[in-house]
Order: structure tokens, then C-alpha cells, then sequence
């Protein structure tokens, strides 16, 4: 088979690195940020110029601009700035004030979230 490489162990180290990072940092688009960037460093023989570019244009941007990704985005855009208006708006916290004013234990607490 021509133009296949093997990595080896090193194939799995960006995973690796993926979930260790998710878990130390709790931010998992950094995580994966820099998982990415450390699988395109294993693939560019660890130039981190070539690395970078390879990242952005065979990896990043092929994915952002697919149809389904590309929806999936719009539709997460407009629920997070949905939860933003509601958060600068107050209403987040006036609704938790309605709940907490109904919600007395923990039972009641887990019966709330089974029936809404």
C-alpha cells in the first residue's frame, strides 16, 4: 500500500491528550484545540508551522463549512444567545426564584425535573 504511514503508540496520544486535557481544564473546546494541533504536529514529522497550516485548511475549515456542521452551528448560535438574553434579562433567576419557592427537598427537587 502505497502513501499509508503507520504512527504507531503515537496515534493515540492526541486522544489521550483530548481526554486528559477535558478532565484537568474543563474546557473541552480548548482540549480538543490543542489535541488537534498535537495530531497534525504528529502528522507534519513535528513542524509546527506546517502543523498550524494543516490544521486550519485540511481540518478546521473542511469541517466548519460542511452543511451539517454548518447548521448545527446556526442552531447552537441561536440557542446560546437565546440563554444569554434570558440571563441578562433576569429571567433565568426568576424562574430559579419560582422553583426554589415550590421546591423544598430533594425528592421534590428530582419529581420537578421528571416532570418538566
Amino acid at each position: 500500500m502505497e502513501g499509508v504511514v503507520y504512527y504507531g503508540i503515537l496515534s493515540v496520544i492526541p486522544a489521550i491528550l483530548a481526554v486528559v486535557l477535558a478532565f484537568w481544564t474543563k474546557n473541552v473546546i480548548v482540549s480538543l484545540a490543542i489535541s488537534l494541533f498535537s495530531g497534525c504536529l504528529i502528522i507534519a514529522n513535528w513542524n509546527p508551522w506546517i502543523a498550524m497550516q494543516d490544521m486550519f485548511s485540511a481540518h478546521l475549515f473542511v469541517d466548519f463549512t460542511g452543511s451539517s456542521n454548518a447548521q448545527t452551528i446556526i442552531m447552537m448560535s441561536f440557542v446560546g444567545g437565546f440563554v444569554a438574553l434570558m440571563d441578562q434579562s433576569g429571567g433565568a433567576k426568576a424562574f430559579a426564584g419560582a422553583i426554589a419557592k415550590k421546591v423544598k427537598s430533594r425528592a421534590a427537587a428530582q419529581v420537578a425535573t421528571w416532570r418538566s
